[in-house]
Formats: C-alpha cells, structure tokens, sequence
C-alpha cells in the first residue's frame, strides 16, 4: 500500500498498492484481485499474471473511488488478493488470500432547492394564492424534514408548516400553497418572508448545517383610499363590491322591450398577480341579453374600466316593468350583481 494505507473519494481520486512474490514459481503465477464493494470502489486490474521472469516485480493496482450520489458518509472497502490455483504453479496452491482496508471518503452534502411559480411568489388581500416548491438535491441516507413558517401571517398562510422527504421521494419536488390575508388597512401592497428550515433533530446528518432560506412574498392590498371613493362616487356613481368597480351610466341600467340598451363598466379593485378572466352572464335571458361573455384583466390593465352593453328582450308578455341581474364571477371570488331593469312595452 501506498504510504501504508489505501484512500481514496467519490469525487473520483486514485490510490494504489502493489503486489509481488516472494519466491520464483517453478510455472505462472495468477493472482486474483477483487473488491467487497464496486458500487465505492473499482480495481484494476483484476488480474496480475507473475511469470519465472517477472515474479520479483512489483504489479500495480490502482484503487478508483466510485461516486453513488447517495449521501452515505465515508465507506470502508475490502481489497482481497488470492491465488487462482488452478491457473498458477502448484507450490503456490496454500498461499493463503490477503484483505486490505480502503478508505472510500464521501464527496456528497446534503443541499435543496426552492422553486417559485412563474419566479414569483405574490398573492392578494382578495384571496388570490400562489405557490412554490421544494427540492432535495442530493439523495439521503434518511429522511429529511423541513420547517414552513409564514413571516407575517397577518399577510399571508401557509398550506403545510412541514416538507418530509426520504429515500424514495428525495427528487419529488413538493408543493406550499401561499395565500393572502385581508387585514382590512389601506396599506398598501405589503411585502413578507417564508422561511424554509431543515429541522436539524428530525433530519439526515448532512442536511443539518444547510442554511435556512428565506422567500419573498408580495400580499397585494385591496383596500382603497375612502377619500379617493368618495370623490369619484360624486362624479359618477360608482360602487366597489367584491373584488371590482361597477360604474352604471346615469347610475342605473335601464333598457326597454323595444330594444334600447343601456351599459356598465367594470374594473377589479386590485391588482393581480396574473391574468383573471371575468364571466359575464344575464339572469334572464327572457329579459335581457348582455354585449359579451367575458371581460379578461391583466396584471397591466386590470383597473382599466371595460364596458358591458345590456339589451332589453322583447318576451312578448304584459308583465310589467321586469328586473334582471348581471352577474360578474370570476374563480376564488364572490359573483358581484349588477341589477338591471327592462321596460315593458306590452
């Protein structure tokens, strides 16, 4: 052995020892080497052939460390070096086999990665939710469990306070639902920290000095100025419900049987973090039939008001003055109701 011992790392370091005899065979001489472990270490060669010439010099064989990607701390191997009698002189058959030690040093540190939907992470105050994902990088010899802990939960909730991973799911990237809180002040958009941890005492070894990482999150604010309201509610009546702005011509919408129309506008209160997709639907279609069937806001123009045109139906009934709903939905949000009255002219 090379300086009386065998090392080598999974990074791919060499080490070796060599082998000779001690006596000249009468015949060939074949030495079998082999390794406990090929999964740590390879050998080569894994054969040396001594002849009557050669027995006196020395043969090298050259120890590989092997890197498995699996976070298994340092590994000792057993060298074997033994004689194949059937293939070497007779005075060689009682030789018995000689085991070395190898040291194979571990090259691998637990580490993980955060991944962020759409490289962002940002929510509202009107229920709007977002997410993002957490990876282990390295396999572990045992499982690994992370800490999920919102910084300001006045602003925004976690769907999970813990990440397990173990062997098998390691490379399973898991997913944390984030989602806005309303806390009722015009404050702005705010923003806050998750913080993901390894918790050290639950944790494989090698993941336990991994640094915490922090993420930030934007809670968009849906809370106006009452100033700013009031203001333009004299200019035009205006009313905030929901998650939008309805502004009514004249303040009202008014059409008849005979076919006039009337129109609203509609803007969102706040600003989202991606596209929203307004559907736009009448009550009763007997009565009245609305200009489209959806209004599409994106984080660019969501408070950029567009209209709606509402037609009276004509149903043929002497029924009076009737009143029709046109009713605003989108996905996580309450329908907001724009009330409507058709003419009658029966």
């Amino acid at each position: 052995e090379s300086n009386g011992s065998t090392a080598v790392s999974e990074s791919g370091t060499t080490d070796t020892l060599t082998v000779v005899l001690d006596t000249q065979p009468i015949t060939n001489v074949v030495v079998s080497v082999s390794g406990s472990d090929s999964s740590e270490a390879t050998l080569s060669p894994s054969t040396l052939l001594f002849t009557t010439s050669n027995w006196d010099t020395p043969q090298t064989i050259t120890v590989t460390g092997v890197d498995d990607q699996i976070i298994d701390g340092n590994k000792i191997v057993y060298i074997t070096i033994s004689i194949i009698d059937e293939l070497s002189s007779d005075e060689y058959d009682y030789v018995p086999s000689q085991s070395f030690l190898a040291v194979v040093y571990d090259d691998d540190r637990g580490s993980y990665s955060v991944y962020e939907t759409n490289n962002s992470t940002v929510v509202s105050e009107a229920g709007m939710t977002d997410s993002f994902s957490v990876v282990l990088n390295k396999k572990p010899a045992s499982k690994v469990v992370f800490s999920i802990v919102s910084q300001d939960t006045e602003e925004g909730t976690v769907s999970t306070s813990s990440l397990t991973f173990s062997p098998s799911n390691w490379d399973v990237p898991q997913s944390v639902t984030v989602t806005g809180v309303n806390d009722g002040l015009d404050d702005g958009n705010q923003k806050f920290d998750i913080k993901i941890s390894v918790i050290d005492s639950s944790s494989d070894g090698a993941f336990a000095s991994q640094a915490d990482q922090k993420l930030s999150v934007t809670n968009l604010d849906n809370d106006g100025d009452e100033e700013e309201e009031e203001e333009v509610e004299e200019l035009a009546p205006a009313c905030v419900v929901g998650f939008g702005s309805v502004v009514e011509s004249s303040g009202s919408t008014v059409m008849s049987e005979g076919g006039s129309s009337d129109s609203f506008t509609f803007a969102l209160a706040s600003q989202p973090g991606s596209s929203v997709v307004v559907s736009v639907k009448s009550s009763d279609l007997s009565e009245a039939s609305v200009s489209t069937s959806s209004l599409t806001f994106s984080p660019s123009n969501w408070d950029v008001p567009q209209s709606v045109t509402v037609t009276g139906v004509n149903d043929g009934l002497g029924d009076g003055d009737q009143s029709v709903n046109i009713v605003l939905s989108a996905d996580g949000f309450e329908d907001v109701l724009v009330g409507a009255t058709n003419i009658d002219n029966e």
